[in-house]
């Protein structure tokens, strides 16, 4: 009787856990981006990269010591990469990341423009070292020919409304 009720159990158990999966990888709305992960995941245990998607694994690495948890969520000042980005929105996305998401930058209003490498910086920093820093923070980023300045600080014209106050 515990014999049968038990393989009873146990095979509701499997088609349960069947249909879960089957309803979540076959969702409207997010069962595509799913089963395109599971797959790429798959790919790479096969291949044998699977590091990159080692969780369990990189969760037990940094819980050696709590020094090594705290440093892995440390923010850090990213250095540009050497590969210049193909097109002017991934030249911007770019240098949002890399130079404005530096902790010097962050909450700054400061708005990136970039058109055939040549980027444009709008906006006010609070310090006139912050607005040179800025700036060749971003003539370093790789695929950057050219960077048109016109930050400023806050009670000061912008520097291509100069000439519009002047008259």
């Amino acid at each position: 009787m515990m014999k049968q009720l038990r393989k009873k159990l146990t095979r509701l158990t499997l088609l349960g856990a069947i249909g879960g999966a089957v309803v979540y990888f076959l969702d409207p709305r997010s069962g595509q981006g799913r089963r395109s992960k599971a797959k790429d995941q798959i790919q790479a245990k096969l291949r044998g990269t699977s590091e990159q998607f080692d969780w369990a694994g990189q969760q037990a690495d940094s819980a050696d010591s709590a020094d090594s948890a705290a440093q892995s969520f440390a923010p850090t000042a990213a250095q540009p990469s050497g590969e210049p980005p193909d097109d002017d929105k991934t030249l911007v996305d770019k240098i949002k990341s890399e130079v404005l998401g530096r902790t010097d930058y962050v909450g700054q209003d400061v708005v990136v423009d970039a058109v055939g490498g040549v980027v444009t910086l709008r906006g006010q920093l609070a310090r006139p070292e912050q607005i040179d820093d800025l700036a060749a923070a971003v003539g370093a980023v790789p695929g950057v020919s050219q960077v048109e300045n016109y930050l400023h600080l806050p009670d000061a014209p912008a520097p291509n409304k100069q000439d519009s106050i002047d008259t």
